[in-house]
């Protein structure tokens, strides 16, 4: 049987819960609830078995678990705008909006995860998710272009979202499979407020934590 650490605050609202219980079945004429089935969910309580289960609140699973998914080196020079023999069936205007056809930084190799969807989520609760400093979470357009050139395998038909920073703003890059070897790639608002469902099963790539 798990074992958990009671907090002076549970200790106090799980007894008046059960005080307020007591009163209900106990302290007054007419109850609505049936006291031998309070007592029998008590004794279930008591023998730890647990009716109620608390509800998974994960946004995401990680997909490529023991595989080892790496981003060589780059020297930060290529961009999205400039990727038309990796993009090959459409690049988002957007980028150029942007102003993204900039060089970035150097990076190292670098080691990355692929993760899926699990529930209905905005792109800030996916990222957020992680628990991590968002800066920490983005790939340059170099890495991405590299990403999906070396692991195509590890891209969804619908969207993979990568995290990328412009300026001091942030925004989501989504690429897709339009068909065998033909890419197309996106870019979207990272406040947005659209949900995406969970039932496309949507990857995220970030760079591995330690």
């Amino acid at each position: 049987m798990a074992k958990f650490d009671v907090t002076g605050e549970q200790y106090f609202g799980i007894t008046k819960k059960l005080l307020h219980i007591e009163r209900q079945v106990c302290l007054t004429a007419e109850s609505s609830i049936d006291p031998e089935l309070v007592k029998l969910a008590l004794q279930d309580i008591v023998d730890g078995k647990f009716i109620y289960e608390r509800e998974d609140n994960t946004i995401l699973s990680l997909l490529s678990k023991d595989e080892s998914i790496i981003i060589d080196p780059c020297d930060g020079y290529e961009t999205i705008t400039n990727a038309k023999k990796t993009f090959k069936s459409e690049i988002d205007k957007n980028f150029e909006n942007l102003f993204t056809d900039k060089p970035s930084k150097a990076t190292k190799e670098t080691v990355v995860e692929v993760y899926q969807t699990t529930k209905n989520a905005t792109l800030v609760q996916m990222f957020a998710s992680f628990g991590a400093d968002f800066d920490k979470l983005c790939l340059t357009q170099h890495q991405i272009k590299s990403f999906c050139e070396k692991y195509f395998e590890w891209l969804d038909v619908y969207a993979t979202f990568f995290l990328l920073k412009v300026g001091d703003q942030f925004v989501v890059a989504s690429v897709g499979t339009s068909s065998p070897g033909r890419l197309f790639i996106g870019l979207n608002k990272f406040s947005s407020e659209n949900v995406w469902c969970k039932c496309y099963k949507l990857y995220m790539v970030v760079p591995k934590r330690v």
